[in-house]
């Protein structure tokens, strides 16, 4: 899966046990400054398992912030 390059991987797993999917994702902004790209994307595709505190406030997507670094 993707979030194996990911740091707080193991926390990634944990929270949506390994079905976290990048499938269908809706770009929402990227920037570009020194030598860092930052992407943020929505996804309306919830994974099955996700934390029950969640549900406490409601939600119909996720979003993703991705930064990559050291990019030249």
């Amino acid at each position: 899966m993707w979030f194996g390059f990911a740091l707080g991987k193991e926390k990634i797993k944990f929270m949506f046990d390994n079905s976290f999917s990048l499938s269908d994702l809706e770009l929402i902004s990227f920037s570009f400054n020194h030598s860092n790209v930052h992407l943020v994307f929505s996804s309306k595709k919830i994974p099955n398992k996700y934390p029950a505190k969640w549900n406490e406030e409601g939600f119909n997507s996720l979003v993703l912030n991705i930064t990559l670094s050291g990019i030249i």
